[in-house]
């Protein structure tokens, strides 16, 4: 057996910490096996207290009939020491696939590297051992996925790709709120070719944070190109939507959801500390409530339906509803005055990465969103990109940085940004630092449609 130390940037702990692992069964004796297992994960939590949300994601998208590993826990010593809880998966291997996809042919899995979609590198490796044809690559799936032309785009994809599936897994991972997931994050996913149907096939991966923002619309910006692509079929949108609405009102049981919940934290209070226990149950309840929250949210959005679109009469629009998101630990998000002036305040704890959003329904265009900006002692975070203050929006690549304003004078902070089809667009005033403040002035914050159709080179 091996041991392999895993974890990206916020999950990753060293071997004398708590580790995250990957333990394979098979690496030195190929027919080794425990519990039927090849390889499993052991994954350390640190971003969900509850070590609940990979239990509940697995058991709502495998019961909407989108295959994902299995989902247990164990308390963990290495060398005698005790490390503690942690979640236990089933690794996307050949026990898991081949239950998952039968046939007599093997399929070929896809991993992307981090933040990588179906155009870019994936390395792929075939489901189990077997004689079969070659299996297409994932970039057939993505030129598909980028002509041009609508009509000859959705007949290719949907020779390549299980389309109702896709769907089904867009409807999901909006429902679970699953913000680093495929279509609202590119990333945290699998990509299986089934020999069987002949389409590839997007898999849920890294739902431990879920339910995070109870609120979020029904009908996001997309950042994966499959979901991007997709969405802009007036077929594939209704279809969205009534795969959601099937969702929330039959699938969507958070009655039965809380008693799996309370049951797995009952049985695993008997095997931790008192005040591991305590936490575990404080951040269970949490849990619980934001998926009540999740599901009575998406009911009145349903209800409500689309909002309308911006009209620009005077050219622009003064955008004053603001929600505060992910509001750090030993910081503040809050309505301020500053010098005379209402504002929307960032104040930064030690690890932030923190935002004020405001959800506008947009036409094709050419857009400009414009802020003043003032700062107080910010400090970068030691790790990860787009340090200080930014203006983003939402599942694209559309983000201007501020990373070096002085502090004491108001400052102007622009974004322009193109969008192709009609639909909600999230925008964001953030801030990531370790130290410091942020302002951004209220009757500054303005979005202004502009002429043309291309934003300038920056």
């Amino acid at each position: 057996m091996s041991a392999h130390v895993k974890g990206r940037i916020g999950s990753h702990r060293t071997i004398d910490e708590k580790p995250s692992l990957t333990l394979d069964f098979s690496r030195y004796l190929r027919d080794q096996r425990f519990h039927g297992q090849e390889k499993i994960h052991l994954n350390n939590s640190v971003e969900d207290a509850s070590y609940m949300n990979e239990l509940v994601g697995s058991r709502l998208f495998g019961a909407a009939g989108i295959p994902a590993p299995r989902v247990g826990h164990a308390i963990v010593f290495l060398n005698g020491r005790r490390l503690g809880l942690y979640v236990m998966k089933e690794s996307f291997g050949a026990s898991f696939l081949s239950a998952a996809f039968p046939g007599d042919s093997p399929g070929t899995l896809y991993e992307p590297e981090i933040g990588h979609d179906v155009d870019e590198s994936l390395r792929g490796k075939r489901a189990r051992s077997g004689v079969g044809r070659e299996n297409p690559s994932p970039s057939r799936l993505a030129e598909a996925l980028k002509d041009p032309n609508l009509d000859s785009r959705w007949e290719r994809t949907r020779a390549l790709l299980d389309v109702d599936r896709f769907i089904r897994f867009m409807a999901w991972e909006v429902v679970t709120g699953h913000r680093d997931g495929y279509c609202l994050a590119r990333n945290n996913f699998r990509l299986y070719y089934d020999p069987a149907k002949h389409r590839f096939t997007f898999l849920p991966q890294g739902m431990d944070v879920l339910f995070g923002t109870p609120d979020m619309a029904w009908k996001p910006d997309m950042a994966g190109l499959a979901a991007r692509s997709l969405m802009e079929r007036p077929e594939v949108q209704a279809e969205y939507r009534r795969q959601l609405e099937e969702a929330v009102k039959n699938q969507m049981d958070v009655r039965a959801l809380c008693a799996v919940v309370d049951e797995r934290v009952a049985r695993l209070g008997e095997a931790v500390t008192p005040s591991e226990r305590a936490s575990l149950e404080e951040a269970a309840q949490s849990l619980k409530t934001r998926m009540e929250q999740r599901k009575s949210s998406l009911t009145a959005q349903l209800a409500a339906g689309d909002r309308k679109a911006l009209t620009f009469d005077r050219g622009f629009e003064l955008l004053t509803d603001w929600t505060a998101r992910d509001v750090p630990d030993g910081g503040a998000l809050r309505r301020d005055t500053r010098q005379g002036r209402p504002a929307l305040l960032i104040e930064a704890g030690p690890r932030t990465s923190a935002s004020w959003r405001s959800r506008v329904r947009l036409t094709p265009g050419r857009y400009r969103l414009d802020t003043e900006v003032q700062t107080l002692g910010v400090r970068a975070l030691g790790f990860g990109s787009r340090h200080g203050v930014s203006l983003r929006r939402a599942g694209s690549d559309d983000t201007c940085v501020a990373a070096e304003l002085s502090d004491r004078r108001w400052a102007s902070v622009w974004l322009e940004f193109l969008v192709e089809g009609e639909g909600d667009a999230e925008l964001l005033c953030e801030l990531r630092a370790s130290a410091g403040r942020a302002w951004f002035a209220l009757d500054s914050l303005r979005l202004t449609r502009l002429a043309g159709k291309e934003p300038p080179a920056r």
